[in-house]
């Protein structure tokens, strides 16, 4: 379309168009940027026209954008004193379109955000470092002086730093020099927030001097007794200010840890002889020496869960049994390391279950000769009644036996009424085992349950007696001692969930192992290695049960000797120091401490007991036991606690930040699209949502920033391309 332009652009205003009242409304005068090369010149003649009463045109600035076309034009006016004082004035001129498609040249503005001044500059020089200045005048002299620097400036003076677009600068290394008066610091400091939001490598701003004179800038007369060399030290100082953290320049790299404290190294050396098979087992397994050794310890105390109680003092006894939880990735070796004393455990119900096969046959003898004395009573019954008289009582013969579970260590199904059938037929306790804890911990109430899950869960490991109401049957489950321990694992993104449940304790019962992967793999060569472990294993399911008057089964109670309840006194006093002043799940944790030793010395003595050549069972549980379960609660169980614990109250974007910070430094990438990159790789970045909060995090800490462009052909979709930066490999960004 041809231009339509005014048929005399340059022509003086007439008297009433100065009066503003033949013009039309300039916000209908639209900037036209870049300007067409077929424009009319903006003339000096046309300038003076516009300008206030006593000024004259001295000088001017073309805007130009990074491709060298022009985008508009700032012009400096100046009135002598004579008499008066001085002034100065700066006008904006743009190629405008307005009514009915009519182009030319106003006394207006750009629209916010307005180009800064050489943009074309910066195109050309990509890697040079710039030096913002307070007003065009400034920029030249600045860029005689520091040839160095891309010299720049923001549109309409110090108070319009924020309608400027700062973009062009980032990831560049950037000086701000302010004029040496209060709108000049104050504009210096606008911009450095500004530039900070724009993510720049760096900014350093001049100190100028005091002593300087008043409103004193580069474009002036240096001040007495200082040469250029001054200027070049300034900028010198001004470039060795300290990068601001988590800016291009300096990212904040913490997020390529795991934001959690270090992991304790497992005390191995307290399991005495189990030490070897403990470490063999993880070499073989390929895992951390911590899940094979937790699940033994796991393991042996559900062996022994009511068959020997450690007795402190008068009164205080507690089951033996532990709940432990093995943290790590699907691939961290948490499932062999279970396995392995798996294998103890399964020797060891074989030989609980040497006889079961005789005792099923009995049982199926006692059932049919229960249904045919029932029969023939029932028989007798009918007969009596019919005869008028009263039937005898049902013989104890005709009533069916329960049927006799085999016996066994552990168990899998977690339902109330399945896990406490267990219990009343298998009374020397149990161990549940959970491939993961999280699907246990987040079924409690599902089918609205009023709590009686997470309640009958929690009593699992007092071992007080318990009743189970049936509504299917009328006849209650009854269950001299509850006591069941707990061995499963915990996939890292799920522990937050599964520590967001109420405070009732249930969380602060358990013993948690989260040590570090190993990238290892090696294969077990002995092929008799396990033979001592298993006859030892097998020793602790020997041991008989007690019974109370009534001649059910009951723990026996095994004193701790008066040096070791005087160890145990002191370190519970210790710990209930330290849970008094700590919070929320840390207080609980500190809390079950000491309970914690008191069943652990149990377990160790016993440990130690069945891997030793000696037939005489423990009758005391020693000194050495209880300070080798201290030592291991607060050395190791404590310190897993705060490092799990910690890593829940990790912010879930920083989590998946981890994620995404660790991927690209693994693979060296410079740059990605996080669309593609999140569809590729998948995990916990698959989701669209957790990719953009990762991102965010790592835009923040100055690990990546932002690369232009659109997606396709479309206007308003981002490419979500960014630019890893080159500090996360160790290389100067």
């Amino acid at each position: 379309m041809e231009a339509n332009y005014h048929s005399d652009p340059f022509a003086p205003l007439s008297d009433a168009e100065k009066a503003g009242k033949q013009a039309p409304p300039e916000d209908v005068w639209k900037p036209i940027t870049p300007i067409p090369d077929d424009a009319p010149q903006l003339t000096r003649e046309f300038i003076q026209a516009r300008l206030p009463a006593g000024y004259s045109l001295t000088t001017g600035w073309k805007y130009l954008d990074a491709d060298g076309h022009r985008m508009c034009s700032v012009i400096r006016a100046d009135r002598p004193a004579n008499g008066s004082p001085a002034a100065k004035t700066f006008m904006p001129f743009a190629f405008c379109e307005g009514p009915n498609k009519k182009r030319e040249w106003r006394a207006k503005g750009l629209s916010a955000p307005r180009p800064l001044y050489h943009l074309d500059q910066l195109a050309k020089r990509p890697n040079d470092p710039v030096l913002v200045v307070e007003g065009e005048k400034a920029v030249e002299a600045a860029a005689s002086i520091f040839g160095s620097h891309v010299v720049v400036t923001s549109i309409s003076g110090s108070k319009s730093a924020a309608k400027a677009d700062w973009s062009p600068l980032r990831g560049r290394r950037v000086t701000i020099w302010p004029d040496n008066d209060p709108a000049g610091i104050a504009y210096a400091g606008d911009v450095a927030a500004l530039l900070h939001q724009t993510d720049v490598a760096s900014v350093g701003t001049v100190q100028v001097p005091r002593s300087w004179p008043d409103g004193w800038d580069l474009a002036d007369e240096l001040p007495v007794d200082v040469d250029l060399s001054k200027l070049t030290e300034l900028m010198a100082l001004s470039a060795q200010q300290e990068p601001e953290f988590g800016s291009w320049e300096n990212p904040d790299l913490s997020l390529l840890g795991t934001g959690r404290r270090p992991a304790p190294t497992f005390p191995v050396e307290l399991l005495n002889g189990w030490g070897e098979w403990v470490e063999k087992r993880a070499a073989a397994c390929s895992a951390p020496l911590d899940y094979v050794a937790i699940s033994l310890l796991a393991s042996a105390a559900a062996a022994i869960g009511n068959v020997r109680w450690p007795l402190a003092g008068a009164n205080w006894a507690e089951p033996p049994l532990l709940w432990c939880g093995l943290v790590g990735s699907p691939s961290s070796g948490k499932s062999p390391s279970m396995d392995a004393a798996f294998a103890l455990v399964h020797h060891a119900e074989e030989q609980m279950a040497a006889g079961y096969d005789d005792e099923r046959r009995d049982y199926e003898t006692k059932r049919q000769t229960a249904k045919a004395t029932r029969e023939a009573w029932e028989a007798e019954v009918k007969a009596s009644v019919k005869a008028g008289e009263n039937p005898r009582q049902m013989p104890a013969e005709a009533e069916v036996p329960d049927v006799p579970p085999r016996p066994r260590i552990r168990v899998a199904d977690a339902t109330i009424e399945a896990i406490a059938k267990l219990a009343a037929l298998l009374p020397r306790g149990l161990l549940l085992v959970r491939d993961e804890l999280s699907g246990w911990f987040g079924a409690f109430d599902k089918y609205g349950g009023g709590g009686a899950d997470r309640a009958f869960a929690i009593e699992m490991y007092g071992g007080r007696p318990y009743v189970v109401d049936r509504v299917k049957n009328a006849d209650p489950i009854r269950i001299p001692h509850l006591s069941i321990g707990i061995l499963g694992g915990v996939q890292p993104d799920k522990l937050a969930e599964m520590l967001s449940g109420p405070d009732d304790g249930l969380v602060a019962r358990m013993l948690w192992a989260w040590p570090e992967a190993l990238p290892d793999f090696s294969l077990l060569r002995e092929q008799q290695f396990d033979h001592k472990a298993n006859a030892a294993f097998a020793r602790l399911v020997e041991l008989p049960m007690s019974a109370d008057q009534f001649g059910n089964p009951e723990p026996r109670y095994i004193q701790l000797t008066s040096e070791a309840e005087d160890f145990l006194e002191k370190y519970a006093r210790s710990v209930a120091i330290r849970a008094h002043q700590a919070t929320g799940v840390m207080a609980g944790a500190l809390g079950k401490a000491r309970g914690h030793v008191l069943r652990l010395s149990a377990v160790l003595e016993y440990l130690w007991w069945c891997i030793q050549p000696s037939d005489t069972e423990p009758s005391k549980i020693g000194a050495d036991a209880v300070l080798a379960a201290s030592g291991i609660v607060d050395g190791y169980f404590l310190p897993m606690a705060e490092r799990v614990f910690g890593d829940a109250s990790i912010p879930l974007h920083d989590r998946l930040a981890m994620v995404l910070i660790r991927r690209l430094r693994d693979e060296g990438q410079s740059a990605f699209n996080a669309r593609d990159l999140r569809l590729s790789k998948g995990g916990p970045l698959r989701d669209a949502g957790a990719m953009d909060a990762a991102c965010s995090a790592l835009v923040e800490s100055g690990v990546i920033r932002p690369a232009p462009g659109r997606e396709g052909n479309t206007k308003g979709r981002s490419s979500k391309k960014f630019e890893v930066n080159r500090r996360l490999f160790g290389r100067a960004a």
